[in-house]
């Protein structure tokens, strides 16, 4: 604790520190830069780090560095976790907050795992997790792993920009804002999001925009207008997973999407699946599409092109149509097959 202005509460320049049972406290803001500050191959553990205008924990430009079973926070603009250019970092059993800000960033940052954690934030200004990048291969390869990621009032998750080929694992993004998203992936390559739960009841689910190469399987997503969203992106498959919101799923404008074995669950006077135009090569296969009484459960809007692919899908329960499909651009393949129809509304068309 400390009554005096400095830059730092605890600083290590050198590598291969420990840290353990250490608490930096600074309820009166006094601290400037970082609560702690480490540099490489060193280790943190059961410490308490809470700073009012400062970073919380500083491992910009670090590599190697474990922290463990500590807590995090601080009330300012400033990240509570700045892994900033950072590298090969392992964050877990540790506690991350800050309500007025980010609560971890991973910008530049590189082969980073963040495991068994909760991070948080309670902001619009401010993802709770952001990952991103200046450049090509300058966030890469980073590891979300059973964590749970919650901003109530803005953006829970963003990877974006550049930040490829990070995977999300058996975690949790939860928000409840509208207009924002539980998890977002924008402007990324070769992201995997696989037996975690997305979730946002006033907002979007998950968002993934701009992006190529994303895979979602085993995992939940919910959400107020849209559970899923694919817009502008090639090369997403989502599979063995189940898809809730007024519209469950949206798709528009992407290429080589690949819908199989989920579960679509849309809400009042929704769709279960809209397809909306500007797609090219899209299959939906072995699929479950269902829903209230009250509006179609599988949309095909118009102005769509290349192979379109609907096979083995069960539709349960519709107003007016199980399976609206507009006309396509000229000369566009639709196959059709093994549909099956359940509890439609009298007079609903198949």
């Amino acid at each position: 604790v400390t009554t005096n202005t400095v830059s730092y509460g605890v600083r290590a320049s050198s590598d291969n520190v420990v840290i353990s049972s250490i608490n930096v406290v600074d309820s009166g803001g006094n601290i400037t830069a970082a609560g702690m500050v480490l540099s490489s191959a060193s280790f943190v553990s059961w410490s308490m780090i809470s700073v009012q205008n400062a970073v919380g924990l500083s491992l910009a430009g670090g590599n190697k560095n474990t922290v463990s079973y500590s807590t995090i926070t601080n009330s300012s603009t400033n990240a509570a976790l700045n892994l900033s250019a950072a590298s090969s970092n392992t964050i877990t059993e540790s506690y991350i907050s800050n309500p007025a800000g980010y609560g971890a960033s991973l910008v530049d940052a590189g082969y980073n795992t963040i495991s068994r954690s909760g991070i948080y934030s309670n902001t619009t200004a401010a993802p709770a997790l952001y990952v991103s990048a200046t450049g090509f291969n300058k966030a890469v390869y980073n590891l979300i792993s059973q964590s749970f990621i919650s901003n109530p009032t803005g953006h829970a998750g963003m990877i974006s920009f550049k930040a490829d080929h990070n995977d999300v694992v058996q975690s949790t993004f939860t928000s409840n804002a509208a207009s924002y998203r539980a998890l977002e992936i924008n402007n990324v390559s070769s992201t995997t999001v696989t037996q975690s739960l997305i979730s946002n009841p006033a907002g979007y689910g998950l968002l993934i925009s701009f992006s190529t190469s994303a895979f979602i399987s085993k995992s939940t997503m919910t959400g107020g207008p849209f559970g899923l969203n694919v817009d502008i992106t090639s090369g997403v498959t989502v599979a063995d997973s189940y898809v809730q919101g007024i519209t469950a799923g949206y798709i528009r404008y992407s290429t080589n999407t690949l819908i199989i074995r989920n579960d679509f669950n849309a809400g009042p006077s929704g769709r279960g699946l809209r397809i909306d135009t500007g797609n090219v090569n899209i299959t939906v296969s072995s699929t479950v599409i269902r829903g209230s009484p009250t509006g179609d459960r599988l949309e095909l809007n118009a102005g769509s092109m290349g192979l379109l692919k609907f096979s083995s899908i069960t539709i349960f329960g519709a107003q007016n149509y199980g399976f609206n499909i507009d006309a396509q651009a000229p000369g566009t393949p639709l196959v059709v097959n093994a549909m099956t129809f359940h509890n439609m509304a009298a007079g609903a068309s198949a």
